[in-house]
């Protein structure tokens, strides 16, 4: 599917490769296309059309776009900055591991958003159990604090 994504922002929409600009359009095309084939096999699995799949790829795609806007902006604010050449530092390699320790929060928060998206299209299918008694996920998104079992 990148090869997908490449050739609708380089040859489809002729934009440069190695701009940001590129980036997203190459992503948002990855997970559009991701999305609609375990749309398909989704529906392979159900029998009949859910939008599960769709809206949890299409989520995750917008998601990735959105990162990445926030972490040029961050960046044109001078936030994680690099010491001028020549000067020493230890503060770099803490910086570093500070940075990946809040991506890796970053991805468990969103993991925990987004997840219930795809669980619960699966959970209807019958592929796993019900959902649980009390969800603060479902809650928070749909206002289902107490989802109801699945028959």
């Amino acid at each position: 599917m990148e090869a997908h994504g490449k050739y609708v922002a380089e040859r489809l929409l002729n934009v440069r490769p190695g701009t940001r600009t590129y980036y997203l359009v190459h992503v948002i095309v990855v997970f559009v296309l991701s999305a609609l084939v375990h749309q398909v096999g989704e529906f392979a699995a159900f029998g009949k059309w859910s939008t599960g799949s769709l809206r949890f790829f299409i989520v995750q795609g917008i998601a990735v776009a959105l990162e990445n806007m926030v972490i040029a902006l961050a960046k044109g604010m001078g936030v994680g900055r690099k010491p001028a050449k020549g000067v020493e530092s230890t503060e770099g390699r803490s910086r570093n591991i500070n940075w990946k320790i809040v991506g890796y929060v970053w991805v468990f928060i969103w993991n925990g958003i987004s997840g219930p998206i795809l669980v619960e299209a699966m959970a209807k299918g019958g592929f796993i159990g019900a959902p649980p008694h009390f969800s603060w996920v479902l809650g928070m998104l749909k206002g289902d604090w107490w989802p109801t079992p699945l028959a």
